[in-house]
């Protein structure tokens, strides 16, 4: 009832009311109200289907990790050539931009608490489409994985041209590390992010290493080699 009170005409004469009445300050709170109302929220429900994710996350695996809708983040992971698959939580709207998918070693982490993980691989961000027109929710064209290489954003200009900026380092780390900390902490692959190695054989010795603007870690002190731990 409430809704209804609010919206269309009848908001309309309220609001008029109130300024022929000099009320300026119930007037701005009846125009938030009736916006608030008026233009309500649409469930992802509504655009697409949720069943082309899985339930879980994909852990140890980020590039970047960003704060904004669904259809940003899918956005954002088929711009990238580096990145293969998303984690993603609705409620918070966290999203996770990882460099592998889920493999026999490597399998999602399902999640019991009230803001779960959902999972999708790249391959399947092509399957969402609008459930009017059936036609593909997102196109980056003329980005895709062949413009740009690894570790790089492609963006589209004005006039349809495509540039391409390093934004992540090669998520590779060197043989036998192990990665203890990374600052960002979401981010740990993002040009600008410093990250510290252990070895396992020696945990004494760690090697820090920072993601230059080229695309290019620089390590801190030279990694001495492999890290491989001897059997006694």
């Amino acid at each position: 009832m409430l809704i209804k009170m609010f919206t269309h005409k009848p908001c309309l004469l309220l609001k008029m009311w109130l300024v022929w009445n000099f009320s300026f300050k119930w007037y701005v709170l009846v125009s938030l109200l009736c916006l608030a109302v008026s233009v309500p929220a649409t469930p992802p429900s509504v655009c697409y289907s949720w069943d082309v994710f899985q339930d879980g996350r994909l852990d140890g695996r980020t590039l970047r990790s960003l704060k904004t809708g669904p259809f940003t983040c899918m956005r954002e992971c088929l711009v990238r050539k580096s990145c293969q698959s998303i984690n993603y939580c609705h409620p918070t709207q966290e999203c996770h931009l990882n460099y592998e998918i889920t493999s026999p070693n490597n399998s999602l982490r399902k999640e019991n608490n009230i803001f779960p993980f959902k999972y999708l691989e790249k391959s399947n961000m092509s399957h969402l489409n609008h459930r009017a027109t059936r036609l593909p929710l997102l196109d980056v064209s003329p980005c895709n994985d062949s413009v740009c290489g690894d570790g790089e954003r492609c963006t589209v200009l004005y006039n349809q041209s495509v540039t391409c900026g390093t934004t992540e380092c090669q998520p590779v780390p060197p043989e036998g590390w192990v990665l203890v900390k990374a600052t960002p902490k979401s981010s740990p692959m993002a040009v600008g992010s410093w990250v510290v190695y252990k070895c396992p054989a020696n945990e004494s010795v760690r090697v820090e290493r920072y993601c230059q603007q080229s695309g290019r870690w620089k390590d801190h002190p030279n990694i001495p080699g492999p890290c491989v731990i001897q059997n006694v």
